[in-house]
């Protein structure tokens, strides 16, 4: 099961959430059940917010009301493009909350990275199954101590 929430950390109406949007306008490979956003656009169904469709996708403050309400997902998929490639400390927060909660952490990008301090937290670790037979992200030259990831799981 591919029951999937999507981060977008306060972007989601942003086009720093192209990701996001995407998927929120249709995808087979994950059954998206809600975004993680932001307090000003919790209560919301994020296809309105997004282009005026209802797409009863529900729009949460964060990852434990999310949670609340719909008890188990699968995984979580990072929805934004961040400043540098890096998570800011605040999604950091909720990447490190779902690892903890079982959740498996995806990103289709070839970033954000996780700098070395944040990297042993997550290892070891095996490939979220909807990339199974996909390239990995992340093959590239890249600084000393940065460490690309494109499926961190739970």
């Amino acid at each position: 099961m591919n029951r999937s929430l999507i981060l977008t950390n306060g972007l989601l109406v942003r086009p720093d959430a192209k990701t996001a949007h995407g998927l929120i306008r249709g995808t087979e490979r994950f059954n998206i059940a809600g975004v993680i956003d932001s307090e000003e656009t919790a209560g919301k169904d994020a296809g309105e917010l997004l282009d005026g469709t209802h797409r009863n996708i529900p729009v949460f403050r964060s990852l434990d009301d999310a949670l609340t309400s719909l008890g188990r997902v699968n995984y979580l998929v990072l929805g934004v493009a961040t400043v540098g490639g890096r998570l800011p400390g605040n999604m950091l927060d909720v990447v490190i909350r779902a690892k903890e909660a079982g959740i498996s952490i995806v990103n289709v990008k070839p970033s954000p990275f996780l700098d070395s301090a944040n990297l042993d937290y997550f290892l070891p670790c095996r490939a979220a199954s909807p990339w199974r037979g996909y390239p990995r992200q992340g093959l590239w030259p890249r600084p000393p101590g940065v460490f690309p990831f494109s499926a961190l799981c739970g």
